[in-house]
């Protein structure tokens, strides 16, 4: 053994351990700052009186860290063990193989015992070269229950099993968990972390979410932390009483502040599907004009739109935007004072904690009142009702209406020549008067209906059907050619009929939906049906269950008023809704059975709801 100066050594290149070699040196530095150097050196002797190092190398390295920042001196005497440079490789080697890692269920005791003797955890910390935050969590585990320790070091438990435990310092509660936890085949930390915090409310539950930590400790709740989670999942709200009665007064806090003289409401915690069935729900209105300056926004970011790529990142941006604008659009519209008195809202929370209203609700007893309502109006003769279509029937109907001029589209070649034309043209040309067909993606991505109505509308069905048989007779024979330039060679070859009826189909494909009424519908969408004379009666005929079925009882009294004559909606007010429907049905699917002219026969044949004609 000898002592050699510090600037007198090198690392060896015999040293064995090159592959991460400089893992866990912040927390060697920091220990022989505070304990010194451990164990000693092994070395070879050099020429010049220097020495390398063949044993110790991490420690070289923290020795002169320590001296590069005036720790200490930088000829500072060193232990070392001197062996012979034959022996230095097998020794370097020795000495990594054989080391064996301290376990970590015995520096968790250790360091618990240091906090016992006096030491605070910025202390440790700092002698061992870690942060804080780890000896708080390595102190947490080291407080467990000696039974769980010892089946820790055991291996009958994983690491992670035993950092769910810490989440309560329950000694008797963390040994009932682990006898329970030892007899299954497969535990998850989660499950064990349920069943010792019991009741108490997660950070993430929708409850704690939307009280918030700051209001339940400001009552006088206790938070209970679990170091080894990050973020909601790391707090627990014991009191769950008062969680409860916090989320109580601040639902109602909200309600009140809702505008408008509603007929009732209610604030509750949980309000799904299946109770929101048991209301019939008035669409909202526009009550108030959209400025100009907002419509035109939005009209300018959906032609920029228009030729990007939606998934492109100034795609993504623009649809944020527009959302936004939608979303600022939405403030304009509301109930009027006469719809607020004949229903309310619910005030509730969604899965994320967050705050939901809503509003137009008109509960199953009051319902009869507003068609008693409605009689009352019919028999006055007042014309102020319109009829009620909801966004959802509206979004039907102008999905048949698509159908119709897909199919005029389709057998037109100029037509379809023109709408790309125009597209291209617009979009390549672009000046300062900009334009675009909104409802055109000459892209050729197909517009798909939506998929509910594909599964389960029988009249969108019948209709899909009647353009698969269409699509099926196109000459596409050449498409099922496996080699590419073969493939368009024989579609150049095709006649120019051919070419033309394919390339009419195709931008039919690409055509989107609309009503002729909507806020922003596309005037040339409007205008092909016009020039094609489009005439959706021909495809698209109303029945109870694709309109009549949908709709308030109101507006059916007032379609059989516009079809049949006044005296009929008098004389039949007081029937129920699905016998008006029927009714509805079977007059528009047979008028020739009934006793009417041969003109009403006609206009009853063309009837279209409000926005489905061209």
């Amino acid at each position: 053994m000898k002592t050699i100066q510090l600037n007198k050594l090198s690392l060896s290149e015999k040293n064995v351990r090159k592959t991460r070699a400089e893992n866990g040196l912040d927390e060697l530095i920091a220990s022989i700052k505070s304990h010194g150097l451990l164990e000693n050196l092994i070395v070879v002797k050099t020429a010049n009186d220097n020495y390398e190092v063949v044993g110790g190398g991490r420690r070289l390295r923290a020795l002169q860290a320590l001296a590069k920042e005036g720790h200490i001196k930088n000829n500072k005497s060193i232990s070392c063990e001197v062996v012979d440079i034959e022996q230095a490789e097998e020794i370097s080697l020795a000495e990594n193989q054989v080391r064996s890692a301290m376990h970590p269920a015995d520096q968790f005791e250790a360091w618990a015992k240091l906090v016992d003797n006096g030491l605070s955890i910025a202390d440790i910390a700092a002698r061992f070269g870690t942060n804080e935050k780890l000896v708080k969590q390595r102190l947490k585990l080291g407080k467990v229950s000696p039974v769980l320790m010892q089946a820790y070091k055991d291996e009958k438990v994983t690491l992670d099993i035993l950092m769910a435990f810490t989440v309560t310092e329950d000694h008797t509660k963390q040994e009932e968990v682990l006898e329970s936890v030892l007899q299954r085949a497969y535990v998850h930390a989660g499950n064990i972390k349920e069943e010792l915090i019991g009741e108490a409310y997660c950070g993430s539950h929708k409850l704690a979410k939307f009280v918030g930590v700051e209001a339940y400790k400001k009552a006088g709740g206790y938070i209970k932390r679990d170091l080894f989670s990050e973020g909601e999942d790391s707090v627990y709200f014991e009191d769950t009483n008062l969680v409860i009665e916090l989320a109580e007064k601040k639902l109602f806090e909200e309600a009140n502040m809702v505008e408008g003289k509603w007929k009732w409401f209610e604030a509750v915690f949980d309000f799904g599907y299946e109770e929101k069935g048991e209301y019939q729900q008035l669409e909202s209105s526009f009550i108030k004009d959209v400025p100009n300056s907002i419509t035109k926004k939005l009209e300018k970011i959906e032609e920029e739109l228009e030729p990007l790529d939606y998934w492109s990142d100034e795609g993504r941006e623009l649809k944020n935007q527009r959302e936004s604008i939608e979303e600022e659009i939405d403030k304009y519209k509301g109930f009027t004072e006469e719809e607020m008195s004949q229903s309310g809202f619910v005030v509730h929370l969604n899965y994320d904690g967050e705050l939901i209203i809503d509003k137009g609700l008109i509960r199953a007893e009051d319902i009869k009142q507003v068609a008693k309502s409605d009689s009352e109006e019919v028999a006055a003769d007042t014309k102020k009702e319109k009829p009620l279509y909801s966004k959802a029937l509206c979004d039907s109907l102008k999905n048949y209406r698509l159908h119709s001029i897909k199919t005029a589209v389709a057998n037109d070649y100029e037509s379809a020549f023109d709408l790309a034309l125009y597209s291209m043209c617009c979009t390549a040309f672009k000046g300062d008067n900009f334009c675009y067909i909104k409802s055109l993606d000459v892209k050729c991505n197909n517009y798909e209906y939506p998929a509910q109505m594909r599964n389960e509308d029988e009249t969108l069905i019948a209709m899909i059907e009647v353009q698969e048989e269409f699509y099926k007779k196109l000459p596409l024979d050449w498409m099922k050619i496996t080699d590419e330039a073969e493939r368009y060679e024989v579609m150049c070859a095709l006649s120019a009929e051919d070419k033309q009826r394919l390339f009419a189909a195709c931008v039919s494909r690409t055509i989107r939906p609309q009503l002729s009424n909507e806020n922003y519908s596309c005037p040339i969408f409007e205008q092909v049906g016009k020039n094609l004379e489009v005439n959706v009666s021909e495809s698209w005929w109303a029945t109870e269950s694709n309109l009549f079925g949908r709709l308030a009882k109101s507006t059916l009294l007032k379609i059989g008023r516009e079809l049949i004559g006044e005296e009929w909606a008098i004389k039949n007010m007081n029937l129920k809704k699905k016998a008006i429907a029927e009714f509805l049905e079977d007059f528009i699917q047979n008028p020739s059975s009934k006793k009417i002219s041969n003109v009403q026969i006609e206009i009853i044949k063309k009837w279209l709801p409000e926005g489905m004609a061209f």
